[in-house]
């Protein structure tokens, strides 16, 4: 499985998200299914402080996004952004959270984790983000598969 640490990005992650929330998605969202999230604990309440305690804009959502791609596959952002309307809503069945993600993501994202890990020896902290589907999107797979390329809006 391929992992991705995210360290307090969340700043990163709403620069890039407010240039492109206007652009409307190509993608059919129509087609894709809603992700599941399997959320820990740890996630949720890290989760729940963040949106508390965001006080200079109360129109932020907590969102996942494919921030990349590798040989090993997608890597990922997770931070508070604005919500855009083609955004999926997707609420972990485990806990009352509303979790935004683009088309983009929820396409390739139909199962993942969510967990918040604290490592005070090492001086890191952040959400850890991993696509339990991760192997199918390796390498080239659009190339082999062509079943894996998002569907498009006619």
């Amino acid at each position: 499985m391929n992992e991705n640490i995210q360290e307090n990005k969340s700043d990163q992650l709403e620069k890039k998200s407010s240039k492109t929330s206007t652009k409307k998605s190509q993608i059919d969202r129509g087609k894709i299914d809603i992700p599941q999230i399997i959320l820990t604990e740890m996630a949720a309440l890290q989760i729940k402080l963040l949106l508390e305690n965001q006080y200079q804009s109360p129109t932020q959502y907590f969102r996942i996004k494919i921030q990349g791609k590798g040989c090993d596959g997608f890597t990922y952002a997770a931070g508070l952004t604005p919500q855009d309307p083609d955004d999926f809503e997707v609420t972990p069945s485990q806990k009352d959270l509303t979790i935004l993600m683009d088309p983009f993501t929820a396409f390739y994202s139909k199962e993942l984790s969510l967990d918040y890990f604290q490592d005070f020896e090492s001086d890191l902290e952040g959400f850890l983000v991993t696509n339990l589907n991760q192997k199918e999107y390796q390498g080239k797979f659009w190339t082999k598969d062509p079943s894996k390329i998002p569907p498009l809006r006619s």
